[in-house]
Formats: C-alpha cells, structure tokens, sequence
C-alpha cells in the first residue's frame, strides 16, 4: 500500500505542475522528469520485490512452510512486474489531467477496468 499511494502522490503532483506550467516547455519538461521518476521507482519496487519478495511475504503472516506460499510468491512475482508500467502510466495520465484532458484517461480507465476484469479469475 505505500508504494500504491506513492504513485498517486506522484501522479498528484504531476496534475498539479502540469497546470501551473507557465509554458508548454515548461509543462513537457515537468512531464518528462515526472515519467523518468516514474519509470526509476517502479523498477526500484520492481528489483525490491524480486529480491526481497520472500521476506516480504514472511513479515505478511505467510511462512515459507505454508502451502499457499509458492502461489503468492508466484503472485508476487508476477505482480511486480506491472510496478514500472502502472506509475508509468500513472503519471502519464497526471500529465494529461494537467494539461485538461480528462478524455484520454478516462478511456484508458475504462480500457483497463475492462481488460482487468476480463484477465483476473
């Protein structure tokens, strides 16, 4: 949960720099280094949870000996492979809302609500 809300502060502060941008020069600028935090700490969560997934998953209640314990690392291990591509897209769509284009993330939203929909069990 602290990374997630990580990524919405991050896309928070994107909206907010984007429309206070004096110029558009200024708004691509603040949008390029926002997507390169970004992309940096989404791998940074990405390499953690690889390597310190286990451990994360013991101090969650889930010991190595349990039986559900290969399919949440297996989870896990699946999951945090999304880490770069949601605060990627996240701060993208802080870009968006920015600048006053709620069109595009919304239908990106939607894309995703219906993709994960169709994906999960």
């Amino acid at each position: 949960y602290i990374c997630f809300y990580g990524f919405l502060a991050t896309k928070t502060a994107t909206t907010t720099l984007v429309a206070s941008a004096s110029s558009n020069e200024e708004a691509k600028l603040v949008t390029s280094t926002s997507l390169q935090l970004g992309v940096a700490a989404g791998l940074s969560v990405l390499l953690f949870l690889c390597f310190r997934g286990p451990k994360c998953l013991g101090m969650m209640g889930i010991p190595a000996t349990s039986d559900i314990y290969p399919h949440a690392l297996t989870y896990l291990s699946t999951r945090c492979l999304s880490a770069p591509f949601f605060l990627l897209i996240t701060v993208a769509e802080g870009a968006l809302r920015g600048l006053g284009d709620t069109r595009i993330p919304l239908l990106a939203s939607m894309a995703t609500a219906f993709t994960m929909a169709t994906l999960e069990p």
